[in-house]
């Protein structure tokens, strides 16, 4: 809404549409008008297995979830349990799912229409390895906006922030610094 306040952009895996999602046995428009109902029978039965098939649940977010260092396993092991016990969290993570969902849905032309206009200089950063967005949306995205580039991090999943923030950078700084606001006059 206010492009003059900033002076370049960075998005991580940054879509404007799935363009191949996941295989789901749900289709799409059950999952809308039934998505409270899924996730919550996907948090109960989580409740009732292991402490292992919460985490294993972080597999798809990653290149390789088994190469992070061991204090970052241990740390996701505890976070991602304590999520799905978690009432407050739980019923956040569905709110959001359905909230986003829903907004895609019925805002997607004005977004697109938006970002065709948007000023801003932006690096669109992807993993090579997301499993949860695929990289086929990456083109679609830079080509929506003129003078958009991207960037296909190679060995990194859904998480680069995480997985291999030295990869990221590699390619964030040089965009932050070729677009930085200069002295001013």
């Amino acid at each position: 809404r206010s492009p003059a306040r900033v002076w370049a952009l960075v998005l991580l895996a940054g879509t404007l549409r799935l363009v191949a999602p996941p295989p789901s046995p749900i289709p799409l428009w059950t999952r809308v008008l039934q998505g409270a109902r899924i996730d919550r029978d996907y948090f109960e039965g989580l409740r009732r297995g292991p402490a292992q098939a919460c985490y294993d649940t972080l597999k798809p977010f990653y290149a390789d979830l088994a190469g992070l260092p061991e204090a970052d396993r241990r740390f996701l092991f505890q976070r991602v349990n304590e999520r799905v016990w978690d009432e407050a969290q739980r019923l956040a993570a569905l709110s959001v799912q359905a909230a986003t969902l829903r907004f895609f849905l019925f805002n997607m032309a004005r977004i697109r229409r938006g970002i065709a206009r948007l000023p801003v200089p932006t690096l669109v950063a992807w993993g090579d390895a997301d499993r949860i967005m695929p990289t086929a949306n990456l083109q679609p995205r830079v080509d929506a906006q003129p003078g958009a580039r991207g960037a296909l991090l190679d060995g990194v999943g859904h998480l680069p922030q995480q997985e291999h923030p030295e990869r990221l950078l590699d390619r964030l700084l040089p965009h932050l610094q070729r677009h930085a606001p200069g002295p001013e006059k």
